[in-house]
């Protein structure tokens, strides 16, 4: 059995602390830039938008929400918790339906009963329009889950058994997201009377999500069903360190997935002791070959 050192085992506050105010900072200067460049160039802001859209994203499940669901990013439960539902708040995500999946997908990878298996499944050339501009069938889509979870709706199948606590907790998960994004819709037109605003944020998630469904898909992509083997079922894709700091080191999803209960800005350190064990032809991408090669099987 593998044995990581204890020390990347520790949630570390400053780094988190850090990290997040980085993102947040970086973010709000996006849409401070949107906001400066409307009066020079509409250009330029769908420019600034796509951008900014395209960041946004990766604060949800796909990137660094994920990891507040972990509860390992801060030292603290309640501020992991707090900054989970904030993180599906501002993408539109149902955090409540998402801690019942991932429970299971992590339990179950690939297996019958995984509710997040999208292993045979990557981006259709019909797709890859609408996720570099606008996804609008995505976004309309959310829409209507969320309206039906607010209602006490919860699809379901035989595999996925909802507790009436779990269900409890999605349905008021719903209901938030739609309270806190109507509030500050009000504030947008009403108070602060910027309308522009709602692209930079209601709508960001949902503009430019190319970047963060590929990776996201990636990570199971033509795994092997019904098999025990991490290796076999999960994939590692190497980025330049910003593209994985954007992605919170989701990248190295192998590693994740080995060693759930490790911070991801420990993850770079895990993949070193873990290196010689991957298949390299299927759970390690280290170039943009070896990606080619992937995205060319999967069509």
């Amino acid at each position: 059995m593998l044995v990581i050192p204890k020390d990347l085992r520790i949630s570390l506050t400053g780094r988190a602390v850090v990290s997040v105010l980085a993102r947040t900072i970086l973010q709000l200067l996006l849409v401070l830039c949107g906001l400066s460049v409307l009066p020079i160039s509409i250009l330029l802001f769908c420019v600034v938008v796509l951008i900014n859209g395209g960041f946004w994203a990766f604060w949800g499940w796909g990137g660094i929400g994920h990891e507040f669901f972990h509860r390992t990013f801060f030292k603290s439960e309640r501020m992991n918790k707090l900054l989970f539902a904030a993180c599906g708040i501002v993408t539109w995500s149902n955090y409540g339906f998402f801690a019942i999946t991932h429970k299971r997908h992590h339990l179950k990878t690939l297996q019958d009963g995984d509710p997040e298996d999208q292993s045979m499944r990557f981006i259709s050339k019909r797709e890859i329009l609408t996720l570099t501009f606008f996804d609008a069938k995505g976004f309309a889509r959310r829409l209507v889950i969320l309206t039906q979870n607010a209602l006490g709706v919860i699809p379901s199948d035989n595999s996925l058994v909802i507790s009436s606590h779990e269900r409890r907790r999605v349905v008021q998960a719903a209901r938030l997201i739609f309270v806190c994004q109507g509030l500050w819709l009000i504030i947008v037109l009403f108070a602060v009377k910027t309308p522009e605003l709602i692209f930079l944020t209601t709508l960001a998630p949902w503009f430019f999500r190319l970047p963060n469904v590929a990776l996201e898909r990636l990570q199971h992509l033509h795994g092997q069903r019904a098999h025990l083997s991490t290796f076999e079922t999960t994939r590692t894709v190497l980025l330049p360190s910003f593209f994985a700091w954007t992605y919170a080191n989701m990248n190295y999803h192998v590693e994740h997935h080995m060693f759930p209960f490790v911070p991801s800005y420990h993850l770079p350190a895990i993949h070193r002791i873990v290196k010689p064990l991957h298949r390299l032809e299927f759970s390690l991408v280290q170039n943009f070959s070896d990606l080619q090669r992937i995205v060319r099987n999967s069509n």
